[in-house]
Protein backbone atom coordinates (compact mmCIF):
# COMPACT_ATOMS: atom_id res chain seq x y z
CA UNK A 1 0.00 0.00 0.00
CA UNK A 2 1.53 3.25 -0.78
CA UNK A 3 2.53 5.71 1.74
CA UNK A 4 0.79 9.27 1.29
CA UNK A 5 4.08 11.02 0.39
CA UNK A 6 4.03 8.32 -2.24
CA UNK A 7 0.40 8.74 -3.48
CA UNK A 8 1.58 12.93 -3.25
CA UNK A 9 3.90 12.47 -5.38
CA UNK A 10 1.94 10.36 -8.13
CA UNK A 11 0.02 13.30 -8.88
CA UNK A 12 3.38 15.18 -9.89
CA UNK A 13 3.42 18.65 -11.20
CA UNK A 14 4.37 18.70 -14.88
CA UNK A 15 8.02 19.82 -15.64
CA UNK A 16 6.51 23.36 -16.94
CA UNK A 17 5.28 23.99 -13.94
CA UNK A 18 8.01 22.73 -11.94
CA UNK A 19 10.14 24.81 -13.71
CA UNK A 20 7.70 28.13 -13.50
CA UNK A 21 7.52 28.24 -9.94
CA UNK A 22 10.60 28.79 -8.82
CA UNK A 23 11.63 31.54 -11.38
CA UNK A 24 8.19 33.44 -10.40
CA UNK A 25 9.75 33.57 -6.86
CA UNK A 26 13.10 34.55 -8.19
CA UNK A 27 11.24 37.56 -10.20
CA UNK A 28 9.66 38.51 -6.95
CA UNK A 29 12.66 37.82 -4.75
CA UNK A 30 14.52 39.93 -7.68
CA UNK A 31 12.26 42.57 -7.97
CA UNK A 32 11.80 42.84 -3.61
CA UNK A 33 15.54 43.37 -3.51
CA UNK A 34 15.94 46.01 -6.42
CA UNK A 35 13.08 48.23 -4.69
CA UNK A 36 15.00 47.94 -1.25
CA UNK A 37 17.94 48.44 -2.06
CA UNK A 38 17.20 51.74 -4.77
CA UNK A 39 15.12 52.89 -1.90
CA UNK A 40 18.00 52.84 0.56
CA UNK A 41 20.68 53.49 -1.39
CA UNK A 42 19.03 56.31 -2.97
CA UNK A 43 18.38 57.73 0.47
CA UNK A 44 22.64 57.99 0.79
CA UNK A 45 22.65 60.00 -2.08
CA UNK A 46 21.28 63.40 -0.48
CA UNK A 47 24.52 62.80 2.09
CA UNK A 48 26.97 65.49 1.53
CA UNK A 49 30.26 64.23 0.25
CA UNK A 50 28.53 61.05 -1.45
CA UNK A 51 29.60 61.46 -5.18
CA UNK A 52 29.66 58.53 -7.63
CA UNK A 53 33.19 57.40 -8.91
CA UNK A 54 35.20 59.54 -10.91
CA UNK A 55 34.25 58.79 -14.89
CA UNK A 56 31.22 57.36 -13.71
CA UNK A 57 29.56 60.04 -15.69
CA UNK A 58 26.20 60.44 -13.86
CA UNK A 59 24.28 61.21 -10.70
CA UNK A 60 24.78 58.86 -7.74
CA UNK A 61 20.59 57.97 -8.22
CA UNK A 62 21.94 56.43 -11.61
CA UNK A 63 24.38 54.64 -10.09
CA UNK A 64 22.35 53.03 -7.04
CA UNK A 65 19.40 52.02 -9.43
CA UNK A 66 21.81 50.22 -11.80
CA UNK A 67 23.87 48.19 -8.93
CA UNK A 68 20.19 48.08 -7.69
CA UNK A 69 19.45 46.03 -10.51
CA UNK A 70 22.21 43.64 -10.58
CA UNK A 71 22.31 43.15 -6.62
CA UNK A 72 18.47 42.22 -7.89
CA UNK A 73 19.11 40.29 -10.66
CA UNK A 74 21.70 38.12 -8.45
CA UNK A 75 19.06 38.03 -6.07
CA UNK A 76 16.65 36.25 -8.46
CA UNK A 77 18.48 33.91 -10.09
CA UNK A 78 20.17 32.49 -6.73
CA UNK A 79 16.63 32.35 -5.43
CA UNK A 80 15.05 30.63 -8.86
CA UNK A 81 18.35 27.89 -8.48
CA UNK A 82 18.32 27.32 -5.22
CA UNK A 83 14.63 26.33 -5.13
CA UNK A 84 15.16 24.12 -8.22
CA UNK A 85 17.52 22.66 -6.24
CA UNK A 86 15.41 21.31 -3.30
CA UNK A 87 12.33 20.18 -5.69
CA UNK A 88 15.08 18.02 -7.67
CA UNK A 89 16.68 16.68 -4.45
CA UNK A 90 12.80 16.27 -3.33
CA UNK A 91 11.77 14.09 -5.75
CA UNK A 92 15.24 12.23 -6.13
CA UNK A 93 14.77 11.34 -2.04
CA UNK A 94 11.11 10.29 -3.04
CA UNK A 95 12.06 7.84 -6.26
CA UNK A 96 14.54 6.74 -3.57
CA UNK A 97 12.61 6.06 -0.92
CA UNK A 98 9.94 4.14 -3.36
CA UNK A 99 12.70 2.12 -5.19
CA UNK A 100 13.78 1.06 -1.65
CA UNK A 101 10.54 -0.27 -0.37
CA UNK A 102 9.71 -1.99 -4.29
CA UNK A 103 12.79 -4.01 -3.48
CA UNK A 104 11.63 -5.53 0.21
CA UNK A 105 8.35 -6.09 -0.80
CA UNK A 106 10.14 -8.25 -3.56
CA UNK A 107 12.62 -9.49 -1.12
CA UNK A 108 9.59 -10.52 0.79
CA UNK A 109 7.80 -12.09 -1.81
CA UNK A 110 10.55 -14.16 -2.66
CA UNK A 111 11.35 -15.49 1.22
CA UNK A 112 7.62 -16.43 1.57
CA UNK A 113 7.72 -17.95 -1.75
CA UNK A 114 10.75 -19.83 -0.49
CA UNK A 115 8.61 -20.82 1.94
Amino acid sequence: MPSSWSRATDRSIGAGRLFLIPVLAGLAVGLAVVAVARFFGAASCAAPGSFPPAGFGGDCVGLVTTMAFRIGIAAGVATAVMLLLAAGLSRTAVRMAEDRHARVIERTRDDVADG
